[in-house]
């Protein structure tokens, strides 16, 4: 089914790319740290070296910094489909990926407070940036179902 955009929905997508682009900002700087092995410049908590070196910090074995660059890309570009092919699949598929990038950042929160005792706030605003999307691609997302 094709569809069109209302001006705020288009808004919407604006903003979606430019939070996925902090997104990959973040992730970007992270993962450079990670592959020179540098200390993370953190200094609100303090404890982002701590959250970034522990064993939580990876998932089957690759850094989750590095994931965040591949979800960030995955999110820009299936933003540009959803922008530009205007089916409905493509808004479905935005729908999955913020759900499950809103679902692990819940978790890797519920790690930094309760399992690994230390935050991390590029940790937390990748975080924060991860619901953001999730909130958009919703509002986006029922708005279109309800109206056809």
């Amino acid at each position: 089914m094709l569809y069109t955009y209302k001006k705020w929905q288009k808004n919407l997508l604006v903003m979606q790319i430019i939070l996925s682009f902090l997104g990959l900002l973040d992730s970007l700087y992270l993962s450079y740290q990670k592959i020179n092995n540098n200390e993370v410049a953190c200094s609100t908590f303090g404890g982002c070296n701590t959250v970034i070196n522990s064993n939580y910090a990876y998932l089957i074995g690759i850094p989750l910094a590095y994931l965040g660059l591949i979800y960030y890309l995955t999110l820009l570009l299936v933003i540009f489909f959803v922008l530009i092919n205007k089916k409905t699949l493509w808004l479905k598929l935005l729908t999955i990926i913020t759900l499950s990038g809103f679902l692990m950042s819940g978790y890797f929160v519920y790690l930094q407070f309760f399992e690994i005792g230390s935050i991390c706030i590029f940790c937390m605003f990748s975080a924060l940036v991860s619901t953001l999307l999730f909130i958009t691609t919703q509002t986006l997302y029922w708005s279109i179902k309800k109206s056809g």
